[in-house]
């Protein structure tokens, strides 16, 4: 299993080639268990789908959502569970797989003015705990990334013409009402 770290929230996608066969399979969901929990019902997150029947020797899966996350500050093992043909459930026990704390960004308090060549610092936590960190600014890619747990720093790529002097504004989004 492919990266063998995920968040909280799900989302990450991963490649299991654990075995062969898997071009046969028209229909896979991937759930985590854990083996701690006492009784039969021993999962802790939701489904989440599988691309199914695309080669011989893997399988892409995304990550679900824990339903409970609890006991994840500095990681919390938990077991692949997969359901296939939705009828048969395989347990990758031996499989190391870890669920982190989803990252949190730190809003600065006042808007930020940005020019291409700047440093754009982003605070926060548990920003190395994810692989593939991209961050983008007008659709383009910053570039120079460098992660670490609470800062995430990267040079602002150059996104208007060399003879321009417009800078770029970055403000905070203010949560709308539900």
């Amino acid at each position: 299993v492919t990266p063998t770290d995920s968040i909280v929230d799900g989302g990450i996608t991963i490649t299991l080639s654990a075995g062969s066969g898997f071009d046969y399979i028209t229909s896979a969901q991937i759930f985590f268990t854990d083996n701690r929990i006492s009784g039969a019902d021993k999962s802790v997150s939701g489904k989440a789908e599988c691309q199914a029947g695309v080669a011989d020797n893997f399988m892409i899966c995304v990550t679900p959502q824990l339903s409970d996350p609890r006991n994840i500050e500095t990681g919390r093992r938990v077991n692949i569970s997969l359901v296939l043909e939705n009828t048969y459930t395989k347990v990758l026990e031996y499989m190391p797989f870890n669920i982190y704390p989803n990252p949190m960004i730190n809003m600065p308090e006042q808007d930020t003015i940005l020019s291409a060549g700047d440093s754009l610092v982003i605070k926060g936590k548990y920003f190395d705990r994810v692989k593939g960190i991209e961050v983008y600014l007008d659709d383009q890619l910053c570039e120079n990334l460098d992660v670490s747990d609470k800062i995430i720093t990267c040079d602002v790529p150059d996104l208007l013409a060399p003879d321009t002097q417009n800078p770029i504004n970055m403000r905070r989004r203010r949560r709308q009402a539900e």
